[in-house]
């Protein structure tokens, strides 16, 4: 493999723009073709200039029913983890069918988890940023039930509103521009599309108990101020993958690629240097 490839997946109930700030990682001499539901960046990086030997290009995708792409021509009940697998599986192939370091935040950590567990051979190296193996408990079930009911009903933008302040740290909840960004992601995604994820997270495999079986280099990035997939849990998930590197960003939630994406780039420059 000529370069770090990383293709970057979102998390719930967002899209592909969560990841903007990641295009900064890209080296200005890896062209790249992105598909139609996936954008590939280019820029100046200081692994490059320092004369490190591999370059990096960077990809996103738009998960099936977020950033305008459609959801799934399925009912919503039947998605499962290996819907949204095989989705990023087709953009790999997409993308030239090499291994690639798989980037995910949050649902698209469990997606991450899923592609590990069917096609090992095409990931190179996790990047797994404030998420968590471990499955829904009976009270995660029955509250991604009431979620669903919500979204039926038409009250998806309320509980986005309401939800959209969990996901930040706290010192960024006033700061009306970025919290408008993320409920931009939110208000775009398909209704459809939003019940179809909430299904598959919730009928969910509990994955703790193959991490230690992850034989590639695997980041873990968490927020400091994280209250869905807080650091303690991120730090257990590093102790149990042979060889993890945890990295806690300071004064960032659940985004944090999004809220703090100069350190979050730093982190993931270091990891692949190494």
């Amino acid at each position: 493999m000529s370069s770090h490839r990383i293709l970057f997946v979102h998390g719930y109930p967002l899209d592909q723009h969560l990841w903007d700030g990641q295009s900064a990682l890209a080296t200005p001499d890896v062209a790249d073709s992105p598909g139609p539901n996936s954008t590939a960046s280019m820029a100046s990086n200081p692994e490059r200039a320092s004369g490190r030997p591999r370059a990096i290009s960077t990809r996103t995708i738009n998960l099936p029913g977020f950033g305008g792409r459609p959801p799934f021509e399925v009912q919503a009940e039947t998605v499962t983890l290996t819907h949204y697998a095989s989705a990023v599986r087709d953009e790999i192939r997409a993308w030239g069918d090499e291994p690639v370091v798989l980037a995910a935040l949050s649902m698209g950590g469990y997606i991450a988890f899923e592609c590990w567990r069917q096609f090992p051979e095409k990931i190179a190296a996790l990047i797994l940023c404030d998420t968590r193996a471990g499955a829904d408990s009976p009270e995660g079930k029955e509250g991604r039930l009431a979620a669903i009911e919500k979204v039926r009903t038409g009250q998806a933008d309320a509980m986005f509103d309401a939800m959209s302040k969990d996901l930040i740290a706290p010192s960024r909840r006033t700061d009306d521009a970025f919290r408008g960004r993320v409920l931009a992601m939110m208000h775009g995604a398909d209704p459809i599309g939003v019940q179809q994820a909430l299904f598959a997270m919730r009928s969910r495999d509990d994955y703790g108990d193959e991490l230690a079986g992850i034989t590639v280099p695997t980041l873990i990035v968490v927020g400091e101020h994280d209250a869905l997939t807080p650091p303690s849990g991120a730090k257990a998930m590093a102790d149990a993958i042979p060889n993890a590197k945890l990295v806690v960003i300071p004064d960032a939630g659940h985004l944090s690629p999004m809220e703090r994406p100069e350190p979050v780039n730093d982190a993931i420059r270091g990891f692949l240097a190494g």
